[in-house]
């Protein structure tokens, strides 16, 4: 096969990740290079079972699966190169972005992330009212004011962005919700792509609530939130019986969202009739189950007396 004189453009992106590989390999040796390719270009072909098995137990498993925290890294260091020129900084760092998320396989969480930061780096271009249009149609989505005004007099709760994108917008978002006593881990509320206060700044991480947990302590907070540096995931910490924070798994969350929709929709009155499940969901109050009956109120049962 004929070799062509010139790279095709579309080839761009595959042919620098292949010339990074081979670069890694001549400078690392071998026991290390698999580690760094996976670091930097998600390509875990090379590493152990047994290197893989060690970051799941140190809870370092992402680092070696491009997400949030590689773009948030690559735009921090386009932010130190570039200056602090926020419209030049866009303009330049969206094409690098978009040309390392293809170099790296485009994956979901990849594209996903690629967007999240793109969105910040384009906001001062955009305006203001386009933050506003935003947060209207975010606000547009609560399905039951009512459920947070019945409890706002004694609710507190935590929340950290560990350094990302969400500092501004989520707590917002918040206390337009009705969370009348908010409080932000005053540490991380500042955008800091090498994550100062935390070794991960992973939300699925249970250690990196640490400066989270000890604010939450001291204003005896039920509920804490932390998102990802790109504010495209969450993890939630509630108090237990013991005065102890635990973390809520993504499947516990996501059947407590499920019986919260379920319940604000009877409330409501917008419950088609004989919706499938529908008997089986915990009721009406909203802070705590009505009586679900079989597996399905064994689980939000459960997940409530934590």
């Amino acid at each position: 096969m004929e070799r062509p004189d010139r790279v095709p453009l579309r080839y761009w992106p595959a042919q620098w990740a292949g010339g990074l590989r081979r670069t890694v390999e001549s400078l690392f040796p071998a026991e290390v290079s698999p580690l760094i390719r996976a670091l930097l270009t998600g390509d875990k072909t090379r590493l152990s079972d047994a290197d893989y098995g060690a970051l799941q137990r140190a809870g370092l498993a992402h680092t070696v699966a491009v997400s949030g925290l590689h773009i948030s890294f690559l735009v921090w260091v386009a932010v130190q190169l570039l200056g602090r020129n926020r419209r030049r900084t866009a303009l330049l760092a969206l094409p690098l972005l978009a040309f390392y998320a293809l170099a790296v396989g485009g994956s979901p969480s990849v594209v996903r992330a690629v967007v999240m930061q793109g969105l910040l780096l384009l906001a001062p271009l955009l305006g203001r009212e386009t933050d506003d249009k935003f947060l209207s149609h975010v606000l547009d989505q609560i399905n039951d004011r009512q459920a947070v005004a019945q409890v706002t007099d004694a609710f507190r709760m935590v929340y950290t962005p560990f350094h990302g994108t969400g500092y501004q917008q989520i707590p917002y978002v918040l206390e337009q919700l009705g969370i009348r006593y908010l409080h932000c881990v005053p540490e991380q509320m500042v955008i800091d792509g090498t994550f100062p206060t935390v070794k991960s700044p992973n939300p699925e991480t249970p250690e990196s609530f640490a400066l989270a947990q000890k604010l939450a302590k001291e204003v005896d907070a039920q509920l804490i939130l932390g998102s990802d540096p790109d504010a495209d995931r969450v993890a939630i910490q509630v108090k237990d019986r013991k005065g102890d924070y635990v973390q809520i798994s993504g499947n516990q969350t996501g059947v407590l969202l499920l019986d919260y929709l379920i319940g604000a929709k009877r409330r409501a009155g917008t419950l088609p009739a004989g919706e499938p499940g529908g008997p089986q969901v915990s009721g009406d109050h909203p802070a705590g189950p009505g009586g679900g009956r079989g597996q399905w109120g064994a689980v939000i049962q459960h997940l409530h007396r934590l």
